[in-house]
């Protein structure tokens, strides 16, 4: 299909433009939240505790979102978990992808014994569930970061290795039916 084309629908499709327009402010209001904030998202004040929404009355100098039980401002704590989440997520997403598509080249590409050790590999990861893995690996493991990534790469990378692997395997079925034929 036509790259212009594509764009073309897109920009028509309003559903589109809206979440586009969403996700761009999302993005940039927490990535760009150190410029802006005026809290320590870790620092207590007690006398500020459960202190209400205050809003845009005092600019960016107040509780914009209120203060929890600690005092910690709410709007501050919410930009810097959003900026940890996205990035996470972003990292993890390029992990998966690569891990998938390359353990699904090489069950596409070798074929055999190659593929069926994957293929069951994969299977092996879908009968877990999850949740279940994810309790396990921070069990042996513990809690942190690095953990997290560990076991949400772990937790996501069959569908794409399955997904290129089929995609290989149709590839070379048809080039081999091609060459039979003699085209």
């Amino acid at each position: 299909m036509d790259r212009e084309i594509v764009f073309k629908r897109m920009r028509e499709n309003p559903l589109f433009v809206v979440g586009s327009i969403l996700l761009a402010i999302i993005l940039l209001t927490c990535f760009l939240s150190p410029l802006y904030i005026r809290f320590d998202p870790l620092k207590n004040s007690l006398p500020d505790k459960l202190s209400p929404p205050e809003g845009f009355a005092r600019g960016l100098d107040g509780f914009i979102l209120g203060a929890d039980t600690l005092g910690r401002d709410q709007f501050t704590r919410l930009m810097i978990g959003g900026r940890y989440s996205l990035t996470i997520a972003f990292i993890v997403v390029i992990i998966q992808t690569a891990m998938g598509t390359t353990l699904g080249l090489l069950s596409g590409y070798f074929g055999g014994w190659v593929e069926a050790l994957i293929m069951r590999l994969c299977d092996t990861f879908l009968a877990i569930p999850n949740l279940v893995l994810a309790i396990a690996i921070i069990s042996v493991m513990g809690s942190s970061t690095g953990v997290l990534l560990i076991v949400l790469c772990f937790s996501g990378w069959v569908e794409y290795c399955k997904l290129i692997c089929n995609s290989a395997n149709q590839t070379t079925l048809t080039e081999n039916f091609l060459s039979f034929c003699g085209l």
